[in-house]
């Protein structure tokens, strides 16, 4: 058995939500009852989360990477240090983390993706699963993670398999993949760890969407999520051309930011399970077509 191990933590907890960051999402979900957006990836990479507690921003590599399919150029420690730099923080390792809130606000910032949204907790396992069915594993899953989180992850035992106690102190961001009606699947620390329900329950408590540049533009109502182009976005909302962009800034010829309040990313078409259109079952999740 491969040998893993646990890198940092990087999420700070309950801190206030921009309100032009609150995503609404769909007044209903119906996800199908499994889905997969891995598209065969076993082996993500650490990104830099064994010494920086960038684990936010590593979340975001590998929802652009299970979206789009393509593998990100860009350098999730350079994204963080920007962000930290920005909130006037030192950039050395292992930094002070990220707000979920000014974090998203420098995805836009930066020019890494399209639009954002974010869902505060608590969060059900319904609508993270619609969420990763609709962005196709653009999903970033803030969690507060049980004591156990690290062992269990060595171990290769599901997060919540031994107990689902969430400390609020150890903050935790990680990329929403796959789901089944058992619990889901998340990419963190480089590797697919799986959860229990009771953990998914228990610990998520917020849900950061990305659309990526070029996303499907549907999302956009469906999660409510809200264009911000070149309009002032808390007073720090750098326009598709300026120079205050991160060094990693994508160079479309539309490259205009927008600022989400849905709960998802979207990119091109999924190469996971469709999701069907078959009949709803007792649970709310639709059978297979």
């Amino acid at each position: 058995m491969t040998t893993r191990i646990a890198g940092l933590f990087g999420i700070k907890r309950h801190l206030a939500l921009a309100e032009e960051l609150r995503a609404q999402g769909p007044r209903a979900v119906n996800p199908p009852i499994s889905f997969d957006a891995t598209r065969g990836i076993t082996n993500w990479g650490m990104e830099g989360n064994d010494v920086y507690g960038n684990c936010f921003w590593a979340a975001l590599y590998h929802a652009l990477w299970a979206q789009t399919g393509v593998q990100p150029t860009g350098d999730p420690v350079a994204w963080y240090q920007t962000y930290l730099a920005s909130q006037g923080e030192p950039t050395s390792a292992p930094g002070d983390g990220t707000d979920p809130s000014s974090g998203s606000q420098s995805i836009l910032n930066q020019g890494l993706a399209q639009a954002v949204g974010v869902i505060q907790g608590p969060v059900s396992p319904a609508l993270t699963h619609q969420a990763i069915v609709d962005f196709h594993g653009g999903v970033i899953v803030c969690l507060a993670l049980d004591p156990d989180a690290q062992q269990e992850f060595a171990a290769h035992l599901p997060w919540g398999a031994e107990s689902a106690n969430p400390d609020v102190m150890d903050g935790h961001a990680v990329t929403g993949v796959a789901y089944t009606l058992s619990g889901d699947v998340f990419v963190t620390w480089g590797a697919l760890q799986s959860s229990t329900i009771r953990f998914d329950d228990n610990c998520i408590d917020g849900l950061v969407l990305i659309l990526a540049h070029g996303g499907d533009s549907a999302l956009i109502a469906k999660w409510g999520l809200v264009e911000a182009s070149t309009q002032e976005f808390n007073g720090n909302l750098a326009s598709p051309d300026s120079t205050q962009d991160g060094p990693d800034s994508p160079s479309s010829s539309d490259n205009s930011a927008q600022v989400g309040q849905g709960t998802g990313h979207a990119t091109g078409p999924p190469s996971g399970p469709s999701a069907g259109s078959g009949g709803s079952n007792s649970l709310g999740y639709r059978d297979p077509a």
